[in-house]
């Protein structure tokens, strides 16, 4: 599990993958307004990926 800054990045790294012909799945949550919380990339997206932290790894913050 990787970690992102906000939703807003979380979007556009979705869009990213989709415009690379890659596959995804977008997970909205229904209790915050229906909001992008996660996402989904089949292993091709790695290069796209690459540079973001793990999520939860003790540290604080996030590193984009």
């Amino acid at each position: 599990m990787l970690a992102i800054a906000d939703e807003l990045s979380l979007c556009w790294l979705c869009d990213d993958v989709a415009s690379a012909g890659l596959r995804l799945v977008r997970f909205h949550e229904p209790d915050l307004g229906y909001s992008l919380t996660a996402a989904a990339f089949e292993p091709a997206a790695h290069r796209l990926v690459a540079h973001l932290p793990l999520a939860l790894d003790g540290r604080e913050g996030v590193r984009t």
